[in-house]
């Protein structure tokens, strides 16, 4: 029994404990979903079934372990046992949380298994509403999908009716560029059931970026790969990462293509590279920024790639929606997008105000707090001053050398800063810089690193639950100029040696 059990396989467990239970949201979730077998299939004893598989696949099949590095098993032979116990209790934490939200991912009703089940705006908001909304829409040539009617404020907080099946969750209004709607048109192919879709989009978002953070560890090796492999658990199970997953949102899969845009750069990789490139570029725009780091490198193979594949990608959009959505995206959504009504549910409470981390946003946020008396005419001014300053650091992010850890903590620092150039960067977009403390917990090698990375952590990876709405659009104020800095020293830092 003691061979069995080794450092490996008990990371391997800590892993599939959480890979797993949203394998099954991929499949076969949907199916239970479309054919009402959820009144005889308990959410949360499901789930808790799937965890429980982790040890059970490993003891079947250990050779599967072989897939990590052997300095595993070393390091847990040599590390002190309370460590391993605090280790131990951090993988069994991000267990309950990501399984939490995979119960209620799986059955929408078990509102307390969502992250702050209290905060009724989390539990009722869905983005991928808006992604399948937008895909009903464009079945029919009359229909705008880009409409602002069809989210626009009612006393009885109704649905219309193309929007019926989503309750009880509200719909969100669609703002991507057509070609996006390319995937949740494919999804509706095999089901129309919003809750099928659901579950199968949450589950795809985490095991997809448990694939690229496992094609990191693979491509860098040493003591980055080992420390990735053991701290992936606990940055995988942060807040942002949560509500991401909860709400349906793509960024999480935008950045793990971001990542996975540089895993293939770095193998020479270049048509792969760039139709990434021009996938995540073309569903959230900000990627594209990465373009600027590609010329600045004289990259030119990935540039054309992208070129090449945008415009197969923009017509195979044309040929399935037609011209009439190109039509509304450039002459009806992108104006409201300028005069501010299409973003006007920015500063609808104060708590969008709190959770948009946007340079865009922060004068709705000082005058918020009664300190300038500022609107949207400086809301653009911050916005234009931002989009300057991020072709600036693209420039000096694309001059940087260095190891491949290095580079990568510089590129994902330059993607966090370009997905903050959007007017509204919700809470769930600073998610980015889990994937950036993944990255640096290999530099962590000193009580001074140790104490830093933790705050890092505290800072921008847990809420600070504050009652008063003034103290937490402060306190929301403050996070952003720590995440800016943290992510301008990230950039322009040099490389000190690591200790292997």
């Amino acid at each position: 029994m003691a061979k069995f059990i080794t450092g490996r396989k008990i990371i391997l467990i800590a892993w599939l404990g959480i890979m797993i239970p949203y394998f099954s949201l991929v499949f076969p979730v949907p199916f239970f979903i479309s054919n009402n077998l959820l009144e005889i299939i308990s959410a949360p004893i499901f789930i808790i079934f799937m965890v429980l598989l982790a040890p059970i696949i490993v003891f079947l099949f250990p050779k599967i372990s072989r897939l990590l590095p052997e300095s595993l098993d070393i390091w847990f032979n040599n590390t002190q046992k309370i460590i391993l116990i605090l280790w131990g209790a951090g993988v069994l934490f991000a267990w309950f949380s990501l399984g939490s939200i995979a119960v209620y991912l799986m059955d929408a009703k078990y509102t307390n298994a969502s992250l702050m089940p209290e905060n009724k705006f989390l539990v009722k908001h869905s983005c991928l509403t808006a992604y399948i909304h937008g895909t009903i829409l464009s079945q029919d040539p009359s229909m705008n999908v880009y409409d602002l009617k069809f989210v626009d404020a009612k006393p009885d907080d109704s649905l219309p009716e193309t929007a019926k099946q989503f309750k009880p969750f509200k719909l969100d209004a669609y703002g991507y560029p057509p070609p996006f709607l390319l995937f949740p048109k494919l999804i509706l192919l095999f089901t129309g059931n919003y809750f099928s879709i659901r579950a199968f989009v949450g589950g795809l978002s985490l095991i997809f970026a448990i694939f690229s953070i496992f094609m990191i560890a693979k491509t860098l090796g040493g003591i980055h790969e080992k420390r990735i492999y053991i701290f992936t658990p606990f940055l995988v199970s942060t807040p942002p990462m949560l509500i991401t997953i909860q709400v349906g949102n793509f960024h999480l899969i935008a950045i793990s293509l971001c990542l996975l845009i540089w895993v293939y750069s770095e193998k020479n990789k270049f048509s792969l590279s760039g139709t990434l490139l021009a996938i995540a570029t073309i569903s959230k725009i900000f990627p594209g920024l990465l373009g600027v780091l590609f010329i600045i490198q004289k990259q030119y193979r990935i540039i054309l790639a992208t070129i090449v594949a945008a415009i197969a990608i923009c017509g195979i959009s044309y040929i399935v929606f037609g011209s009439k959505i190109w039509h509304d995206f450039i002459f009806y959504h992108l104006p409201h997008v300028q005069t501010g009504r299409a973003l006007s549910f920015m500063v609808d409470g104060d708590q969008n105000i709190e959770f948009n981390l946007s340079p865009f946003g922060i004068p709705f946020k000082l005058a918020a707090l009664g300190i300038f008396n500022f609107s949207w005419n400086e809301a653009k001014i911050f916005g234009n001053i931002f989009s300057i300053f991020l072709l600036g650091i693209g420039i000096i992010a694309g001059r940087k050398k260095g190891s491949p850890q290095f580079r990568l903590s510089t590129w994902i620092a330059l993607v966090m800063f370009a997905s903050l150039r959007s007017p509204f960067a919700g809470a769930f977009v600073i998610l980015t810089v889990s994937f950036l403390l993944l990255i640096l917990v290999s530099e962590v090698n000193s009580i001074q690193s140790i104490i830093f990375f933790i705050l890092a952590y505290i800072a921008f990876s847990l809420p600070i639950p504050v009652e008063n709405s003034k103290v937490a659009i402060g306190i929301s104020f403050v996070r952003i100029l720590l995440l800016y800095s943290f992510l301008l020293w990230i950039i322009l830092r040099k490389e000190k040696a690591i200790p292997y």
